[in-house]
């Protein structure tokens, strides 16, 4: 038996502004899935949610579960948010929205699966 390991394009970045709480927009392609995050050393402890679009200019709309609550991701500077697909498989573009205003300008890369 043969394991086949996940193809993850990690060419993409979400950026935030100082003084901003929302990132920009991450295009995760026709087939790409979220799979992860990883938080840079520097970042502003801070909750992130999800917010999706059909096309990269908005409008974007909050992600929320089967339950209806926001689907909200607990983040902590250098650490490594395992997502496994959670809720964004058919999204195109996605944003994050930060809990907290970033002091300085921060870079999140963002790992996706192709299918």
């Amino acid at each position: 038996m043969s394991l086949s390991r996940k193809k993850l394009d990690i060419s993409q970045t979400a950026q935030f502004g100082a003084g901003t709480d929302k990132s920009t927009v991450v295009d995760l392609g026709q087939s790409g899935i979220l799979e992860a995050i990883h938080m840079p050393d520097t970042w502003t402890e801070a909750n992130l949610t999800l917010r999706v679009s059909l096309t990269e200019d908005g409008p974007f709309r909050n992600v929320y579960d089967a339950d209806g609550t926001r689907v909200t991701l607990y983040t902590a500077p250098a650490t490594f948010v395992s997502l496994n697909g959670l809720v964004t498989k058919g999204i195109r573009y996605l944003q994050f929205e930060s809990t907290a205003i970033q002091s300085a300008a921060r870079t999140v890369q963002v790992y996706i699966r192709n299918e």
